[in-house]
């Protein structure tokens, strides 16, 4: 569909209506995968808006708060917000040691960036801004607030970051009363975009006017570049989770404690693999990809692109996708890990590539059951 030119800013807001949250249909394991395998959103939904499918994510949008915790709580990022830029939000916090975040009905003085809602955070996010101090503004709202309790989320996240980083881990906490900062508030939370059409008219810049304090409607994180390692492509489309991303970005400068796995898996791949390449072309992130080479076939993996989604192991027939914690930053930077590795060869009969059981095997199943087949009817015939 093409783009749709908006003359003024009352025009858009007309247009896009009063949602934010985006779903991205294509990168949802239980579309990928054509069976219920996560329903991480829809837990995540304190007003129980969304419902999950084979077919996709559905709100109800007289339910939905637009609060996001359902977009902090989505591995692969099929879930967004139209109005909150993860990676905007990082640059916008880098640098400084204490951050001030307001949520969208904050009355509490001073500066600091702004996001619709405090539920929008969560511990990868935090951890990327590499700050040492997180100071909360609005959570005292929460209580009158239509988007929801926030609290309860914040000190989820907080346990968390103590689980990565122990005594080096960011202080996240409520600010203080009279607590400001320094500076003119820098907002994220920006007009709003109804979930089907935003991707319609996510490229449409709207000029800034004195009743807005932002340029532009930010969409979902654009498609992030896959490093090239000469793995065939995917027919289905693929992006690297912008939170995890962002994280990855940053993992090496980070204090995790030693005895702690990192909150990332690599696959491993046992000797049932058959690299039959059902796994590889579903992984929504990219972090799976394939590789053929001179009478061999390559599954090979990138950890840091992997968000432990689960969907290669759900559609897996031979059982043969295992998970281990990674203990190591280093294995982040590991882009050619081969899982699992099958040597092919043509058929004597067809001509066509097949995977040998074993060395003496020359036809492929197909020409084999063929031949099975012939050589009976010709016992059958006495011959």
């Amino acid at each position: 569909s093409g783009r749709m030119k908006l003359e003024n800013i009352a025009q858009a807001v007309g247009v896009f209506g009063r949602g934010t949250v985006l779903i991205d249909d294509d990168l949802c394991v239980n579309v990928r995968g054509s069976k219920q395998i996560c329903q991480a959103c829809a837990d995540a939904c304190r007003p129980a808006a969304l419902a999950v499918g084979i077919d996709g994510v559905t709100i109800t949008d007289d339910d939905c708060t637009d609060c996001g915790a359902c977009v902090a709580a989505c591995d692969t990022g099929a879930v967004g917000m139209a109005v909150f830029s993860p990676a905007r939000f990082v640059e916008a916090a880098r640098g400084q040691d204490t951050i001030h975040i307001h949520c969208s009905s904050s009355k509490d003085g001073g500066g600091g960036i702004v996001i619709p809602c405090l539920a929008l955070l969560d511990a990868g996010l935090v951890a990327a801004t590499q700050a040492r101090t997180i100071v909360l503004h609005g959570l005292s709202e929460c209580a009158g607030c239509p988007r929801g309790q926030a609290a309860p989320s914040a000190e989820a996240q907080a346990v968390l970051l103590d689980r990565w980083f122990g005594a080096a881990a960011p202080t996240l906490r409520a600010a203080l009363p009279g607590e400001t900062a320094q500076g003119q508030r820098q907002t994220q939370d920006q007009p709003k975009a109804s979930r089907r059409s935003f991707l319609r008219f996510s490229g449409t810049r709207v000029a800034a006017t004195a009743a807005l304090s932002v340029a532009w409607l930010a969409p979902i994180e654009p498609p992030q570049p896959v490093p090239d390692l000469g793995i065939a492509a995917s027919p289905l489309r693929q992006r690297p989770a912008p939170r995890r991303a962002l994280l990855a970005e940053v993992a090496e400068a980070l204090p995790w404690q030693a005895e702690r796995p990192l909150p990332w898996n690599r696959r491993v791949f046992t000797d049932a693999c058959t690299t039959c390449l059902t796994c590889v072309p579903r992984c929504p992130t990219g972090a799976l990809g394939h590789r053929d080479l001179e009478g061999w076939r390559e599954v090979l993996h990138q950890p840091a692109l992997c968000t432990s989604c689960g969907l290669c192991g759900s559609v897996c027939a031979q059982n043969a996708v295992r998970a281990r914690p990674l203990r190591s930053v280093g294995e982040l930077a590991e882009h050619d890990v081969i899982l699992a590795r099958r040597h092919y060869r043509a058929c004597g009969d067809c001509g066509q590539d097949f995977f040998p059981e074993g060395e003496a095997e020359q036809r492929c199943p197909h020409c084999s059951n063929d031949r099975a087949m012939d050589d009976d009817w010709l016992a059958m015939l006495g011959a």
